[in-house]
């Protein structure tokens, strides 16, 4: 048997886990291009380029959620803490999917980023959760990054070794085959010497008798039953079956099919974890914490695109993290407290344009213009009510602080129009980049 035959790698099992295999850490840095198109954002806030509000699939979301997932850069909700952020944080990504985008949740907690993951698991969406923080629960667990990229290797391992059993099952078939044709043809050359030697005996029973026939009779004559010796021998010969014959080229094929096989299979054990390819292919809501920005393979640059970053806690984000975290979507909505002091209530300083409503002291303003006001009267059947005008134009109008604000619109919708207070059409482009909640 060729040499090369005997040369088998070493079986190995594959471990269903191993601890402290964790994936290559991708380098993060700031993109130069994601830091230009905030700069210039920030630098011209009163030249933003105007965009029209989607059209939101679910009728219970706040009207803001339209102009914030349309918003071609960042857009900032001024939104309650606690349990409502969360729930905001839901009903905005589920509506991101609804209208066909693919939103990045980031959260500050692993706990909230934990919560938001199970959540967005159970209505259905294909959800992966990105952290290195440990003690999570087992159904957030379930729906990491890494068990998805363990999971996803133990199958690929287990698949290489069944390709590594059946590939050393059939060289090891192949090998007994070829030993089976040997020994046949040596078994068969063996019955016809056997038989050639008694054919020489039966021809001569008097004379001299070959070696081998001695050896066999020890004698010097054949004795009287060589007949029945030949005719055994015969019809051995006659049932001798020959078993398939297997050339040495098949059996080497065999056994570099083993050798790729096991290569593969001690490669796929070995190597880093990887994503998996289930959470490239049918994610549709990301969730990570702020330590992921640094570990995930998911949020690396050449991980998957999103079209949307959503950050939970604005009010917590400084500005290198909102720009590394920035670079893997192409718009942000960030929700936060803008009277807490931190990079969101900067960015609400240059990107917040008031509204016309107000409040001033004990009064409930609306405002037609921004100008002061030089001159006031009540009005005339409703004293509680004050006009505000300037160089005789009227430019706000006061209610008490106790009128409730849907009366207050109602007013100003019955005395100056309906537009005063809706503002734009749902269709209508728009420029600002806040709203609250």
């Amino acid at each position: 048997m060729p040499n090369a035959l005997l040369e088998r790698p070493a079986h190995r099992t594959h471990p269903a886990h191993r601890e402290g295999d964790t994936p290559a850490a991708p380098q993060r840095r700031i993109c130069e291009r994601t830091a230009n198109r905030f700069a210039q954002l920030l630098r011209s806030p009163e030249s933003l380029p105007t965009f029209t509000p989607v059209s939101l699939k679910h009728s219970d979301c706040p009207s803001a959620f339209a102009a914030a997932l349309a918003c071609p850069d960042a857009f900032l909700l001024n939104a309650p803490g606690g349990a409502a952020r969360l729930d905001c944080t839901f009903a905005l990504a589920v509506e991101a999917r609804a209208v066909g985008q693919r939103p990045l949740v980031l959260a500050r907690g692993t706990e909230e980023a934990a919560t938001l993951t199970q959540r967005f698991h159970a209505r259905g969406h294909a959800t992966v959760l990105c952290t290195g923080s440990d003690g999570l629960p087992a159904d957030a667990l379930a729906l990491t990054e890494r068990r998805k990229a363990e999971r996803e290797r133990a199958e690929e391992c287990l698949r290489l070794e069944g390709q590594v059993n059946r590939a050393a099952a059939e060289l090891e078939r192949l090998e007994k085959a070829y030993r089976d044709f040997q020994d046949h043809k040596q078994h068969e050359e063996a019955l016809r010497n056997e038989l050639a030697e008694l054919g020489q005996a039966a021809a001569c029973p008097s004379g001299g008798l070959g070696g081998f026939v001695k050896k066999l009779f020890g004698g010097s004559k054949a004795p009287a039953d060589v007949p029945k010796r030949i005719a055994t021998l015969e019809e051995q010969l006659r049932n001798l079956s020959a078993p398939a014959s297997v050339e040495p080229s098949a059996i080497e094929h065999a056994a570099a099919e083993h050798r790729a096989a096991d290569a593969a299979f001690a490669w796929a054990i070995a190597k880093p974890l990887e994503l998996a390819s289930e959470t490239v292919e049918t994610l549709e809501i990301a969730v990570a914490t702020y330590d992921a920005l640094t570990t995930s393979l998911l949020l690396a640059d050449h991980g998957p695109h999103f079209d949307r970053l959503i950050i939970v806690n604005g009010e917590g984000l400084d500005e290198v993290e909102f720009l590394t975290a920035a670079a893997r979507a192409e718009a942000w909505v960030l929700l936060g407290n803008p009277e807490a002091d931190g990079y969101f209530t900067y960015l609400w300083m240059h990107l917040h344009k008031p509204g016309p409503w107000a409040v001033e002291l004990n009064r409930l303003v609306y405002r037609l213009e921004e100008s002061e006001y030089d001159r006031t009267e009540p009005l005339a059947d409703r004293p509680e009510i004050e006009l505000r005008f300037r160089d005789g134009d009227l430019v706000a109008i006061a209610f008490p602080a106790s009128m409730p604000l849907p009366d207050a619109k109602e007013f100003v919708a019955r005395e100056l129009g309906d537009d005063a207070v809706i503002g734009v059409s749902p269709n209508e482009p728009v420029s600002h980049r806040t709203a609250q909640l």
